[in-house]
């Protein structure tokens, strides 16, 4: 959508830049106790130059967003993720990452200052993790158990840090029951997914300017249901 004022409609056919991306990082991998367990950690740093970044441009009529360049923008983080073998068949996933970004220096087009905002989508933390337990009957077919879960902490949707443009940390589980064959070749399984019907936001656009309101897209709700996997 071009605006009809003149003065928005030249900010919104203003040239973006390319986003140049300088990241550093340093890590390990390992493998220990006879290969039963495997931890690998990297601790990393980007630094961005004319970050490309949507930014919301208010008409009082439309809600108009454009894509703009923030001079400068940093991330460090660590991330790490470790698989372990506790049992016969039974095996525990866990991984991560921790962030700390910034927009060092964004001045909006329309004369806003975001610098020391949080970028966009970058919560702080994200752990994921899974429990899989895989038993084999006497002819080598196997019934195989597996739960999961995602935690995502607070974030923003947008390049202002509106509040309400936001999504409070949430986590979500889900878990499934299969058999697969003896060959290997298909499995047949029941799944849940967000096993405890969470209920949260996976965007939030402000259409303020339009209704006055705030636009909400949902996750999907709890979902359960049989599949079936054949494999070549």
């Amino acid at each position: 959508f071009l605006s009809l004022d003149a003065a928005e409609a030249a900010i919104q056919l203003t040239p973006y830049d390319p986003e140049y991306l300088t990241a550093y990082e340093i890590g390990f991998k390992s493998d220990s106790f006879d290969n039963r367990l495997r931890f690998n950690a990297a601790i990393f740093f980007n630094d961005f130059d004319d970050l490309q970044v949507f930014t919301l441009l208010r008409t009082e009529t439309l809600p108009i967003v454009i894509l703009d360049n923030a001079s400068n923008a940093e991330v460090l983080g660590l991330e790490f993720d470790a698989t372990a073998l506790v049992a016969k068949g039974l095996t525990l996933s866990l991984s991560g990452a921790f962030m700390d970004s910034e927009l060092i220096d964004f001045q909006a087009p329309i004369g806003d200052d975001y610098s020391g905002n949080q970028i966009a989508n970058t919560p702080d933390t994200s752990i994921s993790g899974i429990a899989r337990y895989e038993h084999y009957l006497n002819s080598g077919a196997a019934i195989i158990t597996q739960v999961s879960f995602a935690y995502k902490d607070d974030l923003f949707f947008s390049t202002e840090n509106n509040p309400i443009v936001a999504q409070k940390a949430y986590t979500t589980v889900n878990a499934r029951l299969g058999y697969e064959n003896a060959d290997g070749n298909w499995e047949v399984a029941a799944y849940v997914n967000n096993l405890t019907d969470k209920e949260y936001t996976t965007n939030v656009t402000d259409t303020v300017d339009l209704g006055g309101s705030y636009a909400r897209t949902f996750a999907l709700p709890r979902q359960y249901g049989v599949e079936f996997n054949f494999r070549f």
